[in-house]
């Protein structure tokens, strides 16, 4: 019985200090996701142009927001879509964006673009029982960065006629940052990204280049028993876009990126005295969301897989073929 008070004690001790840290550690979250379609049409009897875009933010906690435009939704002849999403929570990001544009003849332009970011910063400290304040401690966690990107272009008539422009690119981007609290000294960063990349014209094939590290990384970084805060900053980006211009027969552009288990806070991983040794009685509770950094993020939302994302836009594609060839 007094083992589970004195544990209670400690731990309300923890988080009232916590709480009582400067005004300046707060939890923030920020999304941001667009879409544009557009193709035009300047041949045959019906000369039009037909534009969509979408747009929304949000800065509090949520599940998801979502972006979609859509030209006219016309496949068999000629359509410019763009999607995107984004869910930011505390310790974890997800992005995706996704572009397509089809076409035939008496075709001037098909374009579609689409675009998504997330934001999360939160403040955390660290109490170790038995410990004098300012004892300084070296923290090792984890991070983990994925990210997926595709870009590819298909014309007409299995590539006979190469002189079209026809154009799809992709890229996602992660940082992940440690600071002293209050836009202190930095402690540990991590960046990585990936850019995809298939035009037509130029002849070369699609490629898909990454920098950093993504999967699963360490930081390791210094914190004072009972004293400041350290700032978690995490940050992603997802867009995708394709371009179709003047085809001679039906041909097709598909671009996304897909960051849909983006950025997550992987828990602290060990806790090291200046001996080097390891301490496991420890608390790292955020200053105002309450969120526990000893453990891993966990999605509020269950998330698609890049796979099923990949699937069902291939899918979509593969009917609008299908209707094309038919008619």
């Amino acid at each position: 019985m007094n083992n589970h008070c004195c544990i209670r004690s400690c731990l309300a001790t923890a988080i009232l200090a916590l709480l009582a840290a400067p005004a300046l550690a707060q939890t923030w979250l920020q999304a941001e996701v667009t879409a544009r379609a557009q193709h035009e049409v300047r041949n045959g009897p019906d000369p039009s142009i037909a534009s969509d875009y979408d747009s929304r933010e949000a800065s509090v906690p949520f599940g998801r927001i979502n972006a979609l435009a859509d030209s006219d939704f016309q496949p068999d002849h000629y359509n410019g879509l763009g999607k995107s999403w984004s869910q930011v929570g505390v310790g974890g990001i997800h992005v995706y964006a996704l572009s397509q544009a089809v076409g035939g003849s008496n075709m001037e332009r098909v374009t579609g673009s689409a675009s998504a970011s997330g934001f999360m910063s939160d403040h955390f400290g660290l109490n170790v029982p038995g410990y004098a304040a300012g004892t300084v401690f070296t923290v090792n966690a984890k991070v983990r960065v994925d990210g997926a990107a595709m870009a590819v272009t298909t014309p007409g008539w299995s590539g006979s006629y190469q002189n079209i422009d026809l154009a799809a690119f992709s890229r996602w981007e992660s940082w992940v940052r440690v600071m002293g609290g209050g836009n202190g000294p930095l402690l540990a960063e991590l960046r990585a990204n990936e850019d995809c990349d298939a035009r037509l014209r130029s002849n070369a094939p699609p490629q898909c280049v990454v920098e950093g590290q993504p999967g699963l990384q360490e930081v390791s970084f210094q914190m004072v028993n009972n004293g400041g805060l350290v700032q978690l900053d995490m940050r992603g980006w997802a867009s995708a876009g394709t371009s179709l211009y003047q085809p001679l027969q039906f041909s097709t552009a598909d671009s996304w990126s897909d960051m849909g288990h983006t950025i997550a806070w992987a828990g602290i991983t060990e806790l090291l005295d200046a001996n080097g040794q390891a301490v496991t009685d420890f608390n790292a509770f955020s200053a105002t969301s309450g969120f526990d950094y000893r453990n891993a993020y966990v999605s509020a939302v269950p998330e698609p897989s890049s796979s099923l994302l990949l699937l069902g836009g291939m899918a979509l594609l593969g009917g609008w073929i299908r209707r094309r060839s038919v008619s």
